[in-house]
């Protein structure tokens, strides 16, 4: 059925740091301002239940829909199918989400902190992930404008051609 619905996705909802109840309320309030017969959804990973989360007053509860913890496939299929990633997290050692969401040419919508803007660069739009109005207004903005796939493209490709010459530059360190 996803592929039939206009969704965007939210992962590892069970930790803390990846900061889902602000995802949540945020979408909770874009969703009241959306016309009811073209809303998007906001498939959650990592929890069984939105009340896993224990956020009260949510207003468009419907609109999430909580699928656990997923296979590999699954989980390809959900960002390749997405609208757009959610990714406002806390706390980001380097932010795998946003690349493997550009991989399939899914925008994102990400925390202005940690790693994450080194990462994305010009192909994301930016959101303060402790203030819930902020990430509303991003969700928002990509909502309405997007990213152009070009600048998705353009942003995975120089991430992974830096992996790649990361990698051999390490190699070549460890056998010399």
């Amino acid at each position: 059925e996803f592929n039939k619905m206009k969704y965007a996705l939210l992962l590892h909802a069970d930790r803390p740091e990846k900061n889902a109840v602000n995802v949540i309320r945020a979408m909770d309030q874009f969703l009241l301002k959306q016309d009811r017969n073209e809303r998007t959804y906001l498939v959650i990973t990592g929890i069984d239940s939105i009340r896993n989360l224990n956020i009260n007053n949510l207003m468009c509860e419907d609109n999430f829909i909580c699928v656990g913890y997923l296979k590999a496939p699954e989980l390809e299929f959900l960002y390749q199918n997405a609208a757009y990633l959610i990714f406002a997290s806390l706390n980001e050692g380097f932010g795998y989400p946003p690349i493997e969401a550009m991989k399939y040419g899914t925008p994102s919508v990400v925390s202005n902190v940690t790693s994450i803007p080194e990462i994305c660069q010009d192909a994301a739009v930016y959101c303060d992930p402790y203030r819930v109005e902020s990430i509303e207004e991003a969700i928002g903005v990509m909502d309405q404008f997007g990213i152009g796939s070009d600048v998705i493209s353009r942003q995975f490709e120089k991430i992974s051609s830096k992996q790649k010459e990361d990698l051999y530059d390490l190699i070549n360190r460890i056998i010399k």
